[in-house]
């Protein structure tokens, strides 16, 4: 019996080898002109813009690279003042009153600011200037007059830790609130001279920002305290009553916010230098 093998016809063969080469051409040819028209779709994407943005208030650059897209509805430049600086990644919390230099901040919404008003008036830092302005009234005698002892003391610290308290909630919690002003402390930071941050620190009394970042008298600050002095006619004694007396205390805290936003300013340059002559 003979086995009979067929082979395969001249066509057939010409058919798979034209299939061959078609597939070869696509697999190469086909490929770059996917890259090609991959590079043309990314070259005709929306444009972007590269900025870096600056708080207003602030010395601290908030981000030294920020790429947004301009066309998408979401952007806003309020929006983009809240990113994490390029490189650093620190972000404040939203209930932190002293900023350090290059630190990205929250919006502060109004609940916010209530509880920052109310944090910060019962801080240790508030504590400390409790303790010194009782310290100097007791020193010199002056309003409110309650008297040299010890008794006149504790007095003096209570009145000083309800104007301090009251003052800061009025310019924080709800001035700052009403007039849509920022009342945190943004440090310049080491990298300025003395000098300069001592005025740009002295200067915060009068000069803040707003939500929007521009630059503003700070009338809720100076309300605020305003208002806080003129709250103590209801437990100084009746010796420290009066307009006089009120304008007298409203200089003070004036002058003594001068000096808390210098100590602000300076004290996380001092603890530094305490801890590396600590460890010398």
């Amino acid at each position: 019996m003979s086995t009979h093998t067929s082979l395969p016809s001249p066509q057939p063969r010409r058919i798979f080898r034209t299939l061959l080469f078609a597939l070869s051409f696509t697999s190469f040819g086909g490929s770059d002109a996917m890259a090609q028209t991959s590079n043309t779709d990314f070259s005709t994407s929306a444009p972007t813009t590269e900025a870096a943005l600056v708080l207003p208030d602030s010395p601290g650059t908030v981000s030294s690279s920020m790429i947004f897209d301009h066309t998408k509805p979401e952007f806003s430049f309020a929006a983009a003042q809240n990113q994490a600086p390029t490189g650093q990644g620190v972000k404040a919390g939203r209930l932190d009153k002293y900023i350090e230099p290059g630190e990205s901040v929250p919006t502060l919404r109004i609940g916010d600011k209530v509880l920052l008003g109310i944090k910060d008036s019962a801080s240790p830092l508030a504590a400390i200037g409790w303790v010194l302005s009782a310290g100097y009234s007791q020193a010199i005698d002056s309003n409110p007059k309650y008297g040299t002892n010890g008794r006149a003391y504790a007095q003096r610290l209570g009145a000083a830790a309800a104007r301090s308290s009251s003052e800061g909630i009025f310019s924080d919690s709800i001035m700052a609130s009403i007039l849509h002003e920022d009342p945190r402390y943004y440090k310049m930071g080491n990298r300025s001279g003395i000098m300069k941050r001592a005025g740009y620190a002295a200067s915060r009394v009068i000069i803040t920002r707003t939500d929007g970042g521009r630059h503003t008298l700070n009338i809720s600050y100076l309300s605020g305290n305003l208002a806080g002095a003129a709250l103590t006619q209801a437990y100084y004694p009746s010796s420290g009553r009066g307009f006089d007396e009120v304008m007298k205390t409203y200089g003070g805290s004036i002058a003594g916010g001068a000096l808390g936003f210098l100590s602000s300013e300076f004290l996380s340059d001092a603890l530094e230098l305490v801890h590396l002559k600590k460890n010398k």
